[in-house]
């Protein structure tokens, strides 16, 4: 029996109610409550002071076990509500003590059992959310997708059919059925090429003539008067190179003149021209020896790379260089000039056989260590050294010089 049922059962034994011991102990009837309860235990003053009433000791009442009778003290006997608290006693005190505080603690050992099962819980929610958010992710990527898909498929049917009625509208409103544009052969004392075009009208009638207008990319025009060849006119036209020109056709008939616009033709120049691109010469270093009147001036022994790129149309080549002619100059004299064969072996073969197209083609001329001597100047003093230059000639097969678009005096700086 615990003490709290003890109180209780004492005081029932007494005939008082809660309120009746709370009253003669000065407490309120919770706190009687609370002691019958286990919830809470009663005050060394109460504890006296409940054992004076209910008529026990404070052993008594703490332990359940009545306290041998005592020896007459000075001719008289203990009271038997002795209110003197016993080791015994004490020891059930604290007892009740530490299972009442474990008592009080299961509620918080549950509320945080409580607290701990919410938390994994909540965690678990929000793991399983995480993924069914992923999985939404990959499905709103995977719908997006395929609208893109389905956007850029409509928009390029819808770009087929606006070029197809923009076609057929220009078909219809074109006075040319056809026409053809033909690159000829290249001058390269003129620096011009010949181009061979004709055009045929959708509706030809006697009498009537036509003819071409270049305009060049500097403003330049250049007009071509054409030859009627059944229902179609020709004409050919010797034109500068440049990088682009717009071409177009006027037809006449009864002094009725009609233009249309043919073409805006680019890379013009580029057909005709080859671009050379050299590897670095080999570096020259200029010295004087004691007692020398002259400049000393040594090459190392190197090899000196050289690579085309040659246009073709139709498969023919359209500029033929044949030979190349590399210089040394020093202080403006020429002390070395070497000449090779610009083809070799085996001349290069165009990858398109027809239409314009372009391949690459690289030779090497090797360069033995050599040393050149030139008139020693008094500026020489002072470190001013002559400048050493290498100069690029390209000749044709007329043997003449050929001017590419890179034109290639090549500076080469002096030690």
């Amino acid at each position: 029996m615990t003490i709290g049922q003890r109180v209780a059962a004492l005081r029932k034994a007494a005939g008082l109610s809660q309120e009746a011991l709370a009253n003669e102990l000065r407490v309120s009837r919770q706190a009687i409550g609370k002691w019958e309860a286990d919830a809470s235990l009663p005050g060394i003053d109460n504890l006296q002071e409940l054992a004076r009433v209910l008529g026990v000791s404070c052993d008594e009442l703490l332990t359940g076990e009545r306290a041998p009778a005592q020896g007459p003290g000075l001719g008289e006997a203990a009271p038997p509500h002795e209110a003197v608290l016993s080791v015994e006693g004490a020891k059930a005190l604290l007892a009740e003590d530490r299972r009442a505080g474990k008592k009080r603690h299961i509620p918080l050992y549950a509320a945080m059992a409580g607290l701990v099962a919410l938390v994994l819980g909540a965690v678990c929610v929000i793991i399983y959310c995480a993924g069914e958010v992923g999985r939404m992710q990959e499905r709103m990527a995977e719908l997006t997708g395929r609208v893109n898909g389905l956007d850029a498929r409509i928009d390029g049917q819808i770009s087929a059919i606006e070029s197809s009625i923009r076609e057929s509208l220009e078909q219809q409103t074109s006075l040319v059925a056809s026409w053809d544009l033909r690159y000829g052969a290249y001058f390269a004392d003129k620096g011009s090429a010949a181009v061979t075009v004709s055009a045929a009208p959708k509706t030809f009638a006697e009498g009537m003539t036509a003819s071409f207008l270049f305009i060049m990319d500097d403003g330049s025009t250049i007009t071509a008067d054409a030859q009627a060849e059944g229902s179609a006119f020709t004409a050919t036209a010797e034109l500068p190179l440049a990088d682009s020109f717009v071409l177009s056709v006027c037809f006449s008939q009864g002094g009725v003149r009609q233009n249309e616009h043919l073409a805006d033709e680019w890379g013009f120049e580029e057909r005709y021209r080859y671009r050379v691109a050299p590897a670095a010469p080999a570096p020259v270093h200029l010295s004087r020896f004691t007692g020398s009147p002259d400049a000393v001036c040594t090459r190392p022994a190197d090899d000196w790379q050289l690579t085309v790129t040659l246009p073709y149309r139709d498969g023919e080549l359209q500029s033929r260089p044949l030979s190349v002619v590399l210089e040394l100059r020093i202080a403006d004299e020429t002390v070395e000039r070497v000449e090779f064969s610009f083809w070799g072996d085996r001349p290069p073969q165009p990858y398109s056989p027809q239409g314009f197209s372009q391949i690459e083609h690289t030779i090497s001329v090797p360069l033995e260590e050599k040393t050149f001597t030139t008139p020693w100047l008094a500026a020489y003093e002072d470190g001013a050294w002559p400048q050493a230059r290498y100069t690029l000639t390209i000749l044709d097969e007329q043997g003449s010089y050929q001017l590419e678009l890179d034109d290639l005096p090549i500076g080469v700086p002096v030690d």
